[in-house]
């Protein structure tokens, strides 16, 4: 069996495995008077004690490797030496790497991501964790505005401005993987007053999940953007089991109550209709990720000022 090839300047060295008799009578058969040492089967020989035949030419190591696999027959497992350093002329050795090419965004309302596509490998440093959103004035008439999906280098930006210009804060809960090369627009959410939360890596449903593939979703998004304290279970889909597991690691389950269903992208009337039913105390659902949020952005610029204009607070959650 033929267990190395090497090239040098202009010859190939081929190193052999042999066993007994025949397999030496043919290779000698194919080089005349080629002298061929007795090897024991499973031992590991240096190339010089083995055999080193220099041929002059591609021709002569073709011949030389045809004889081999042609006549060579070894019972048991060879034992193989390390590949040579020096490689073939023009067979340089290929460095596969692997990595997963980042998901686009996913919708709140999509497909949940299969358990077994957790993405592996080192993630950015996290960002420190900013102070949570404050509690409400007592006697004051507040609607909490959350975000999900995020972040997104389109539309986050647009809402932070919109909310910025309403004297308005809110709580973003991103995607883990969206996070990772967009820690500049985690960085703007906080800057601009308002609070980030755990969405999960990829956003699963999390009822479906382990326990330990609940933790990973939310440990890994954790690392990339800071440690949150508060986690939105994507499509709201939590359990018992899934609220407890998530208390005892310090954080807390954040839902909504009123959902504008923007996801859908019904138009701006739509979506603002739904906005509007906001009463004191209620928590928007709304999306700054997943796909087109123009239609979010525009309800936004009309109906915050709406809002403010009724006397209303708003903010994030409250310890988020």
């Amino acid at each position: 069996m033929v267990t190395e090839l090497a090239t040098g300047p202009s010859v190939f060295v081929v190193l052999q495995q042999f066993g007994h008799g025949t397999n030496q009578q043919a290779l000698a058969g194919v080089l005349p008077g080629t002298s061929m040492p007795q090897l024991r089967r499973g031992q590991t020989y240096s190339g010089s004690l083995i055999m080193r035949t220099v041929f002059t030419g591609f021709a002569a190591a073709a011949t030389i490797i045809a004889a081999a696999v042609a006549t060579t027959t070894l019972h048991g497992s060879p034992t193989v030496r390390p590949a040579a350093q020096v490689l073939p002329a023009k067979s340089a050795a290929t460095k596969v790497s692997i990595r997963r090419t980042p998901s686009p965004a996913r919708s709140a309302h999509s497909a949940a991501t299969s358990p077994s596509a957790l993405t592996t490998g080192p993630v950015p440093a996290p960002q420190p964790v900013a102070p949570p959103a404050p509690s409400p004035a007592p006697g004051s008439k507040v609607i909490f505005l959350t975000f999900d999906d995020g972040p997104d280098p389109v539309w986050t930006p647009q809402i932070l401005r919109v909310l910025t210009d309403n004297d308005a804060t809110a709580t973003f809960f991103d995607i883990g993987e969206n996070v990772v090369g967009r820690t500049g627009l985690v960085s703007r959410i906080r800057s601009q007053g308002s609070q980030v939360g755990n969405h999960t890596w990829a956003h699963p449903s999390l009822p479906a999940l382990t326990d330990a593939a609940i933790t990973s979703q939310l440990d890994r998004t954790d690392r990339v953007q800071g440690r949150a304290r508060c986690v939105r279970p994507p499509y709201g889909a939590t359990t018992h089991r899934v609220d407890a597991l998530i208390r005892a690691r310090g954080q807390r389950v954040e839902l909504w109550n009123v959902d504008t269903r923007d996801w859908a992208r019904p138009g701006v009337a739509a979506i603002e209709h739904e906005l509007l039913t906001a009463r004191a105390g209620s928590t928007v659902l709304m999306h700054t990720g997943g796909g087109d949020r123009s239609e979010t952005v525009a309800t936004l610029r009309d109906a915050l000022p709406k809002l403010r204009a009724a006397g209303f607070v708003l903010q994030g959650i409250p310890g988020c």
